[in-house]
């Protein structure tokens, strides 16, 4: 379904002959039309309305209704057994929240566990990776992690790693999954044969979080010592990690201290693979 006439990055990319996917959080609304009378097992718009050609996608994230995932527009069912029901806020997470206490719950998937988000996420663009491996077609990857948004429930293990507990705080326990997803990415562009011939940018859309009080305490510091964070007018606010990767492309182990700008398109820390095959 491509309803609308936006030039988005996933458009560009398709009429340069690429295959493009987009994975995670949409988070620009539209997913519903009309939305007073809303069938939640099957989308109107998201991420397939705007130029990309596969979607696995959390409409808003883990941190809103529906919680649930949509593939290609259609409810993807945690398990066979899973219906669409009201979940309350122990299962959305947030009963335990430091913030956000009052989210409560909302419509979703009836076995949604905010812990197994991540893995079913990277799960499902690993698989697209491998896929993609045996096209004759280059491909655009939009990857958008579910890791770093409330209500931050960090699972015991992740890919075999010990995951809760690992920092001091549940929000530096999300990080080290984020890290280990984009691990795991890279890892299937190697074992595909890509790596080398990819383009690879891993960046954010907005400054660190500020309320992990137990990561303050132990001396993490959310914006690199700039002033303010997420939300705020400041430097902290707005200035974010860019990293761009390409061997053979870029060098290694260089700062350029040229100014870039980044509009959000749906998760708060996005990773962005371009990749063509050989």
């Amino acid at each position: 379904m491509d309803s609308n006439n936006f030039t988005t990055i996933a458009r560009i990319a398709k009429n340069g002959g690429y295959n493009t996917a987009f994975f995670g959080k949409w988070g620009l609304g539209g997913s519903w039309i009309p939305k007073k009378k809303v069938n939640w097992e099957k989308e109107n718009g998201g991420a397939l309305a705007y130029g990309f050609d596969y979607v696995v996608e959390l409409p808003e994230g883990i941190q809103n209704k529906p919680y649930a995932f949509y593939e290609n527009q259609v409810w993807m069912k945690l398990k066979e057994d899973s219906v669409l029901k009201e979940l309350d806020a122990v299962q959305t997470g947030y009963s335990t929240s430091k913030k956000h206490l009052t989210r409560g719950g909302g419509i979703g998937d009836s076995n949604w566990d905010p812990k197994q988000a991540g893995p079913i996420l990277v799960g499902k663009a690993v698989d697209y990776i491998k896929d993609q491996a045996e096209s004759n077609k280059p491909f655009y990857m939009y990857y958008c992690s579910q890791a770093v948004h409330i209500p931050h429930e960090p699972p015991a293990e992740f890919n075999g790693k010990k995951i809760k507990g690992i920092t001091p705080g549940k929000h530096g326990d999300m990080i080290y999954e984020l890290d280990l997803q984009v691990g795991l990415l890279v890892k299937a562009l190697k074992d595909a044969g890509l790596y080398e011939n990819t383009l690879l940018v891993f960046t954010s859309d907005n400054g660190g979080l500020s309320f992990d009080k137990d990561m303050n305490k132990a001396g993490h510091v959310t914006s690199n010592g700039l002033n303010g964070s997420k939300g705020s007018i400041y430097e902290g606010g707005h200035r974010v990690p860019f990293f761009a990767i390409w061997p053979g492309r870029i060098k290694s182990n260089i700062v350029s201290t040229m100014p870039i700008m980044g509009a959000r398109y749906g998760g708060y820390n996005c990773g962005i693979i371009k990749s063509a095959t050989r």
